[in-house]
C-alpha cells in the first residue's frame, strides 16, 4: 500500500471521492444490482481510507525523529482495526439501526463514539508524525493542529495535506 506516499492530491480526491459517487450513481440510476453490492462498495472505500490513514501513520512514524512520546502504535493499529470492523458492520446493518425501527440497537451509539475516536487518534498519529519530521524534533500541538484538521476535512484538505506527504517522502530523494 506504499503508492499511497506517492499519489498526488488530485488522484487521492479520484480514488476516495469521485469513484466511490460514480459508483453510487451506477449503483441506483443505471444498474439495479443486488442490496449487498453498495455496503460491499462502502466497505472497500472504508479499506481504503483505513489503508491510506495505516500506510501513512506507520511510515511517516518510522521516519519521524525519535522519541515521540505521545504516540503509540499499538493504539494507532487498535483504533484503526476497531473502526474499519465497525464501518463495515454499519453498512452492513444500516438499515435496522434507524431510531424509528423498533429493534433499533441504542448500544450503537457508544460503540461507534469509540470507533470515531480510533480514527480522531489515528489523525492525530498521522498529522503529529508528518509535522515531526517537518519540524525534525517532536511537533507540539501548534505544529500539527493544522495537519490534523486538513485529515479530518479530507476531501478538501487532501489538496493541502498530500503536498506535505510527497515533499517529505521525497526529501531523500533529492
Amino acid at each position: 500500500m506504499r503508492f499511497f506516499l506517492k499519489m498526488k492530491h488530485w488522484q487521492l480526491f479520484l480514488l476516495f471521492i469521485i469513484l466511490p459517487g460514480l459508483g453510487e450513481y451506477l449503483l441506483e440510476q443505471v444498474l439495479p444490482l443486488a442490496a449487498w453490492v453498495a455496503p460491499a462498495l462502502n466497505a472497500v472505500v472504508a479499506l481504503l481510507a483505513v489503508s491510506y490513514l495505516w500506510t501513512l501513520g506507520l511510515h511517516l512514524y518510522a521516519k519521524a525523529p525519535r522519541p515521540l512520546s505521545s504516540l503509540s502504535p499499538a493504539w494507532f493499529r487498535a483504533g484503526l482495526l476497531y473502526a474499519f470492523i465497525d464501518l463495515v458492520l454499519l453498512g452492513l446493518f444500516a438499515d435496522q439501526l434507524i431510531p424509528e425501527h423498533p429493534k433499533s440497537p441504542y448500544y450503537i451509539v457508544p460503540l461507534h463514539a469509540v470507533a470515531m475516536a480510533g480514527i480522531f487518534y489515528a489523525f492525530y498519529f498521522v498529522a503529529k508524525s508528518l509535522s515531526s519530521i517537518e519540524k525534525g524534533s517532536e511537533a507540539d500541538l501548534n505544529d500539527f493542529a493544522g495537519p490534523f484538521f486538513m485529515l479530518w476535512f479530507f476531501p478538501l484538505g487532501v489538496w493541502f495535506f498530500q503536498p506535505k506527504v510527497n515533499r517529505v517522502e521525497f526529501r531523500d530523494v533529492d
